[in-house]
């Protein structure tokens, strides 16, 4: 091969790799998270008491283990299913503790039958968008629910309930951290954080 067709030839195989390189990048932009299908309910508020508190915290434990424990029988991808795993063994402790700390107040966790559209929203998903889906909701689900639990750490007027949420927020700090870093994996940007929501 002449000095010419070698300079050619490397020159094509640049303008190639460039294009794929190119072609790579936009491929790999990020794309926003869906959003909710119901937007401004009772949930998207900072609490207004702590009995409010109580009563999220027993819906929106009763969510996510029915959620998670979809996502389990319906994922093939092994993260979203350990994900999910762990939201399921986190969220069945929640409930029993949240049933220790409102002891002897007349509240009793543990509401079944809840619906939701979220959870409607990932019924009628399918493979990665459904485990995509599942991610993004589980991001949005874990910033709500640690506003909510800032919020009983610096208003709350029951002990025992107090001592709950500090335990429960190291627990949705690390899992939406995982969450998080799944959603940047797969180029996915979370939905804005809920009003009210004041990091630690």
């Amino acid at each position: 091969m002449t000095h010419a067709n070698a300079a050619r030839a490397i020159a094509i195989i640049a303008g190639v790799a460039g294009f794929l390189a190119t072609s790579s990048a936009a491929s790999a932009q990020s794309v926003s998270c869906k959003a909710p299908w119901v937007v401004g309910g009772p949930r998207d508020r900072v609490p207004d008491s702590e009995r409010d508190f109580v009563a999220r915290l027993d819906v929106s434990d009763v969510l996510e283990l029915d959620m998670a424990r979809y996502i389990v029988d319906h994922t093939g991808d092994p993260e979203v299913q350990a994900f999910a795993q762990r939201s399921i063994d986190d969220h069945s402790l929640a409930t029993v503790e949240l049933a220790a700390a409102t002891r002897g107040t007349g509240f009793r966790p543990g509401i079944m039958g809840v619906s939701s559209p979220d959870f409607d929203m990932l019924k009628v998903g399918h493979g990665t968008d459904r485990d995509n889906d599942y991610m993004c909701l589980e991001v949005r689900v874990r910033r709500r629910m640690l506003r909510d639990l800032y919020w009983e750490s610096d208003h709350g007027h029951m002990p025992a309930v107090q001592a709950l949420a500090t335990s429960l927020t190291a627990r949705l700090e690390q899992q939406m951290q995982v969450a998080l870093a799944y959603l940047a994996a797969h180029n996915l940007t979370p939905l804005p954080p809920p009003s009210g929501w004041v990091p630690h």
